[in-house]
């Protein structure tokens, strides 16, 4: 195999010869070193450059910035009801078989925890008896409103 030496404007490893400014290749190989024919200005490169980071470094957007604290009672009574679709399914809310608890840092407003968030699963029933659970996400949006999240059927 034979080599040729390349000229390059930049030192490559290894040098052709002492003090040589080019770099052993292969003929296979030349047209890869070759040096690119468009080098953008440094502040464009810094430009796209900081465009990425602010990308990468961006947080999380949140579910929602606001919101109210609920004690649990408050978001059990504000579920029963409420229809939630699940799929091709909508399952209305019965808060007699619903289990509804806080989700996330709470606060304690005259000796009663609350929370902006709750984790809620409801037992459907069928003419034979208990059927299938369903598990959902409640947020409370502000002091009246609600909404119902990530329904979902649980397996088992």
């Amino acid at each position: 195999m034979t080599t040729a030496c390349q000229r390059t404007s930049k030192p490559l490893w290894p040098p052709c010869a002492a003090g040589s400014t080019g770099v052993l290749v292969s003929p296979g190989l030349a047209a890869l070193v070759a040096e690119p024919a468009v080098w953008h200005p440094a502040a464009v490169r810094l430009g796209v450059v900081l465009i990425l980071l602010s990308f990468v470094l961006a947080a999380p957007a949140a579910a929602h910035t606001h919101g109210a604290f609920w004690p649990t009672v408050k978001a059990m009574g504000a579920v029963d009801g409420a229809r939630v679709p699940i799929g091709t399914k909508v399952v209305r809310v019965d808060v007699d078989t619903t289990l509804c608890s806080g989700e996330g840092p709470a606060i304690r407003r005259r000796g009663v925890r609350a929370w902006k968030h709750f984790r809620c699963t409801y037992t459907t029933f069928t003419s034979s008896g208990p059927g299938r659970d369903v598990e959902f996400r409640v947020h409370a949006l502000d002091a009246r409103r609600i909404a119902i999240t990530n329904a979902r059927w649980i397996q088992g």
